[in-house]
């Protein structure tokens, strides 16, 4: 005899999930639903269609034998729970009270009739314990004296349903009102605590022992990246989840968002990481799927309980810090659902009054159960007023309360003010000068420049475009270079006259450029002794260490360490492309480019690594791109270049005048070249490069791109996420580039899902304390 499943409501988990898996478990289904044309449809055909749809299939497939039933016949639904061998609801919560007398009433017939086999009762409802009180509410109905019997042979089962259906058109359900369209996805994880008897072979039933751990991932791993997908796609303007999860600058927040949860169900729940692992690149592949065409708009809807204290983003992020971690990814896509404000969803609009109202610390408390001294708190403040105000992804700002960028304009470029007039002999008027431009810097928006200079002009027009913006309230990237704009006007330095090109940070640069050739000679023999390779090697990290070594930050030079690096730092590179560096020069190249940064230790290291190339025949030709003008204390000009080599010549180490002598036989022969141009030392970032620039770096087979300034304006001083290639973000780069940067500022690409998570939990500064690298190759050209 066929078993029975009886499913009540007959929608799209009840249709296009129970119904499949349990007709291809042998079961003849029966479904309840008030949904006259659909019941009389099954009742007369006897089957219906699932069509199975994916980027890559379409498949149909017939479910049955299949019986319908009018939920209003309550007589014939009590009759069928009474003769089933398994059951399920699927009707929404609103209408689980209406189904709870006819369940009671077909368990006393059950009872009644002396069918003592288990029937356990799916609970497939979007809420919280659903079976318990789905339970509770039958028991209200159930007749005296059955309390035994539901105890033990009654099973009350819930369970997550992962399996997406989209909505049919109104044309779809006039062709075939029983027809439904989902994804091929089989999976029905059910409580085995609850569960009574055996479990029987079900297609894609599991059931689980810890099942609050499938609870936490269909909340904190589906429903968190749905939501991340929605808000953020709303943002970009997007209309379908599928097209938020393509886009670059997207995916790897939802990337990092889900590694978030992950580390939090992971503690929380104990599971195996890998586990989470497989579920999250299978959901990812999902997601993908553009057939289900899932839209921004139903995936966002109703932010007012999705932005609930126990939801799938706050829910989870909560659980992130109960992991001591800080949730990063998490903070972001709350943030954009606080700015979800879609008008034809009536709640988002809600949403909106209601911050509009009692503002965003208010509603955080009320809604989400944040206080306003969480630091969950302030980091969703930050990050909503950035999205408020700016494009996706937004730029780093002065304004963001305890971040680095703030601490450089408020701290630290006033300090630098006061280290230059101890540094330097300037008369009175100048004093008066940088005197009034610290005062500016502390109280008034960023006045434009009045000297007669040629960048004049260029400089003014890009100020204006911030609408007299204080400087601590701006973009970081465009404070930090108009200050030492200003600083040179303030100091005379385009002017005629004594103070003609007298760079105001020569005396600590002359300092750093000894220290970095002593410690250069007292290197020198461990350099020699290694063999080419690992000489290659040596060099290469010991440019990108000695780039610890910048002025304009007096916390990082304190860090900055000296001589050869060595294998000891290797753990500190979060990226490492050494090998794959070292066997594209190797072979014999024609031209290596220097983006240059730093003075003293790191361009040392830069001219002895050039050497290294054009002496083992690595390179015919080194180019060095040098500022025109002082830029962030210690950016090394042409200049300063001369000056070291210069030193390098006259001094007491045999090995370093002998260097010398090949450096400046290169510069008369053409292969080493110093070049200038007034963009190194501009606001722009490096998606702006001028076309003789983009052009000349065209020509190279590796540019090398130095230091934290640089990485910044690839990247467009931008918040990206920290799980974003940055071959994707720096398509436009006109050449192959290895970038070789100790981690100075508040910018990061590249990292694996969840490793940002990680490292801020091993050391809150890891993205400015200078104590890490990255060494990382792009090969544009492929």
């Amino acid at each position: 005899m066929t078993p029975t499943s009886v499913v009540i409501g007959a929608g799209n988990v009840g249709r296009g999930f129970l119904g499949q898996l349990f007709s291809e478990s042998g079961y003849e289904v029966v479904f309840a639903d008030v949904d006259a044309a659909l019941i009389a449809a099954m009742a007369a055909r006897g089957r219906y269609t699932i069509q199975l749809v994916d980027n890559d299939l379409h498949e149909e497939v017939t479910i049955a034998p299949v019986r319908g039933l009018l939920a209003t016949d309550t007589e014939a639904v009590a009759e069928a729970v009474a003769a089933a061998s398994i059951a399920a609801t699927a009707v929404g919560v609103r209408a689980l009270p209406y189904v709870a007398p006819v369940v009671a009433a077909g368990i006393a017939r059950r009872a009644a009739a002396g069918n003592d086999s288990p029937l356990n009762i799916i609970i497939c409802e979007n809420l919280k314990d659903a079976a318990a009180t789905f339970r509770g509410m039958v028991l209200d109905h159930l007749p005296a004296g059955l309390n035994d019997f539901l105890d033990t042979h009654i099973g009350f089962v819930d369970t997550v349903i992962g399996r997406m259906v989209p909505p049919l058109s109104p044309e779809q359900r006039a062709v075939d009102p029983t027809l439904i369209i989902v994804e091929p996805y089989k999976e029905l994880p059910v409580d085995r605590v609850a569960w009574i008897g055996p479990v029987p072979p079900i297609v894609g039933l599991e059931a689980c022992d810890n099942f609050p751990a499938y609870t936490a991932r269909k909340l904190y791993i589906h429903n968190c990246g749905h939501a991340v997908l929605a808000y953020m796609g709303y943002r970009r303007g997007h209309e379908f989840g599928w097209q938020a999860l393509e886009d670059p600058t997207i995916r790897p927040l939802f990337e990092d968002a889900l590694a978030e949860s992950k580390a939090g169900i992971v503690v929380a729940h104990g599971v195996d990481p890998a586990w989470l692992d497989a579920h999250i690149a299978d959901l990812t592949r999902r997601f993908a799927n553009r057939a289900l065409g899932d839209t921004v708009l139903r995936l966002g809807r109703d932010p007012l309980r999705k932005l609930g204290a126990t939801d799938r983003l706050v829910g989870a992020a909560r659980l992130v810090e109960r992991a001591a971690l800080q949730p990063e990814a998490l903070s972001w896509a709350i943030a954009a659902a606080l700015g979800f404000d879609d008008a034809r969803d009536p709640l988002a609009l809600a949403l909106q009054e209601r911050l509009a109202t009692d503002g965003i610390d208010a509603m955080l408390q009320a809604i989400s159960g944040i206080a306003p001294q969480e630091s969950l708190a302030e980091l969703v403040r930050i990050r909503y007023r950035l999205l408020r105000e700016n494009d996706w992804p937004p730029p780093l700002m002065t304004w963001e309360p305890g971040s680095f960028a703030r601490g450089t304009i408020v701290e630290r470029k006033p300090q630098l003010i006061a280290q230059v007039i101890a540094d330097n002999d300037y008369p009175a008027d100048v004093l008066a000068a940088l005197e009034r431009f610290r005062d500016e810097i502390a109280t008034r928006p960023m006045q434009p420049l009045t000297e007669d200079a040629p960048d004049r002009d260029d400089w003014n027009r890009a100020l204006a475009s911030l609408d007299g913006a204080p400087w601590q309230a701006t973009r970081w990237y465009f404070a930090e270079t108009f200050f030492y704009r200003k600083l040179l006007e303030a100091t005379g330095y385009f002017q005629s006259g004594p103070l003609h090109r007298l760079d105001p940070f020569a005396p600590q640069k002359r300092q750093q450029e000894t220290t970095g050739l002593a410690q250069l000679a007292a290197g020198w023999s461990q350099l020699s002794e290694l063999p080419t390779d690992a000489r290659f090697e040596a060099l290469l990290h010991s440019s990108l260490w000695g780039n610890r070594a910048d002025l304009s930050n007096l916390t990082i030079t304190q860090q900055a360490q000296s001589g050869l690096a060595t294998r000891g730092e290797r753990h500190l590179l979060l990226i490492d492309d050494t090998a794959a560096v070292h066997d594209l020069l190797a072979r014999g190249v024609a031209r290596v480019d220097f983006i240059c940064d730093n003075v003293g230790l790191d361009s040392t290291f830069d001219l002895v690594l050039a050497d290294f190339l054009l002496s083992q025949g690595w390179a015919k030709q080194v180019v060095f791109h040098l500022k025109d003008r002082p830029f962030f204390v210690s950016d090394a000009m042409v200049e300063d270049f001369e000056v070291v080599i210069g030193q390098m010549a006259l001094h007491v180490d045999v090995n370093l005048r002998a260097l010398a002598g090949r450096l400046q036989e290169a510069q008369a022969a053409g292969t080493l070249l110093l070049h200038t141009d007034p963009f190194w030392a501009s606001f722009r970032m490096f998606y702006e490069l001028p076309e003789p620039l983009a052009a000349g770096l065209a020509a190279s087979d590796l540019v090398v791109a130095k230091g934290d300034v640089n990485y910044r304006r690839l990247l467009g001083d931008k918040h990206w996420p920290h799980a974003t290639r940055l071959e994707e973000v720096t398509a436009y780069f006109p050449a192959p580039f290895v970038t070789l940067r100790t981690l100075k500022g508040e910018i990061m690409v590249g990292l694996a899902p969840g490793q940002a998570a990680r490292l801020r939990s091993e050391d809150p500064d890891w993205l400015i304390d200078g104590k890490r690298g990255v060494l990382q190759l792009v090969k544009q050209t492929e």
